[in-house]
């Protein structure tokens, strides 16, 4: 299989490595707002580097499409990805509104392309514990809950 990476910041450089790391795939391009993260990135992984999304996309030996952006653009590209034919892999979340994401969802059916969503900290032991202990009804009905992450993220984010 061979991958591609839209956008460069410090989350793809995981995809890269988990990539670099897994036998029967490679990183084939990426591309980012900032060339030379992208350039930087396709040098290390042997990947070719993009201009472009669009140019990116009209590469034929692209299978999947792993799009670590800022997610006010995640529909836009899932959606073109599709179109073109590539499975899509997203970075949480899937989009910042219902209605984008639930039109991500449908061109990628549409499309018959495989949409997943990343999502890392389902899996851990606090969130399966809470998933648990809220399953049990050990609380009972839960009402209202509220969160408090203590994760930095710029005011762009």
């Amino acid at each position: 299989m061979r991958a591609a990476i839209i956008g460069t910041g410090a989350v793809a450089g995981h995809h890269a490595r988990a990539i670099a790391e897994t036998e029967g795939i490679e990183l084939a391009a990426v591309t980012s707002r900032t060339r030379e993260k992208a350039e930087q990135m396709a040098e290390k992984y042997g990947a070719r580097c993009y201009a472009d999304v669009p140019s990116l996309l009209e590469d034929r030996s692209i299978d999947l499409v792993i799009i670590c952006t800022f997610p006010d653009s995640h529909c836009e590209y899932a959606v073109a990805a599709a179109r073109k034919g590539k499975n899509v892999l997203v970075e949480k979340p899937l989009d910042l509104s219902l209605d984008r994401a639930e039109r991500t969802i449908e061109e990628c059916r549409k499309a018959g392309v495989t949409l997943a969503v990343v999502s890392q900290k389902r899996f851990c032991d606090g969130s399966r514990y809470l998933h648990d202990v809220v399953e049990s009804g050990k609380l009972g009905k839960i009402l209202q809950a509220d969160a408090y992450v203590k994760w930095y993220r710029e005011p762009a984010y």
